[in-house]
């Protein structure tokens, strides 16, 4: 299980940078009373909001054996994450990097080793935290939640997931033509999203709950053409479950 990472930000003070989210400029406020009822598992004891001096955890649950979390420092750069529930622990665990999280009544034991530049120890519990706050400053803002253009499409076995995390960009996951392909893809209303990877284009051609999905390849064997159906919406838990973090939120700012 990879850290999920989104932008290495070079930070102007004297500890290691941290690696993480780009910061969103659209959330003015923190929603810490707001309490968590969207999701019970067995990991949610965990959602909430935990501080040590500047530096601060968010934790959501997503499933019984699956968390994610962003950490904040004093310029509130985040460093995201993801945690697995077992052995009433949430714990990230590959190689030599290490984060362990453990419930000390209702404040949370931090032990790390090679994951980011945050003291362990005691963090204390600030406030609730819930799926739609975590979306709304890690993944996507939720005004675009469920657009027109997001959801789930088909073509026999092969899927392709869209949804668009602000005005001017969509994020798509394909799994077709025995590839997987992610994609970030500027969106502007009746034109194509074209992402290009190496000498590669992928292109999707948006249709009324359809699309048509194109590989453009100098191998010709990886060429492709297929035609999809939406055959769903996508949950927050999904687009968490399916997608890294979105790092662009800046572009919004810049749009409005």
């Amino acid at each position: 299980m990879k850290e999920k990472i989104c932008v290495i930000l070079v930070l102007l003070f004297s500890l290691t940078a941290l690696m993480g989210c780009e910061k969103d400029p659209t959330n003015k406020k923190e929603n810490n009373n707001i309490p968590s009822t969207e999701l019970t598992t067995k990991s949610s004891k965990y959602n909430g909001i935990y501080e040590q001096g500047k530096y601060k955890f968010y934790i959501i649950s997503l499933a019984d054996d699956k968390l994610e979390y962003y950490i904040t420092n004093e310029y509130d750069d985040k460093l995201c994450g993801r945690l697995e529930y077992k052995d009433d622990m949430a714990i990230y665990e590959e190689f030599d990097e290490i984060l362990k999280i453990k419930l000390d009544g209702d404040n949370i034991l931090v032990e790390s080793k090679n994951v980011g530049e945050f003291p362990d120890g005691l963090y204390k519990r600030k406030g609730n935290y819930t799926i739609n706050e975590f979306y709304e400053n890690i993944y996507g803002l939720s005004k675009y939640f469920n657009s027109k253009i997001s959801g789930k499409y088909t073509n026999g076995e092969n899927i392709i997931y869209v949804y668009q995390p602000i005005s001017k960009y969509v994020e798509f996951y394909a799994k077709a033509n025995r590839a997987n392909v992610s994609c970030e893809a500027k969106y502007e209303a009746g034109k194509d999203l074209i992402c290009k990877l190496f000498e590669t284009t992928y292109t999707i051609k948006l249709g009324e709950d359809k699309l048509t999905y194109i590989i453009d390849s100098d191998d010709e064997k990886e060429n492709y053409k297929g035609e999809f159906v939406k055959t769903g919406e996508l949950s927050r838990e999904e687009i968490m479950d399916i997608f890294d973090p979105f790092g662009l939120f800046y572009m919004e700012e810049s749009d409005s």
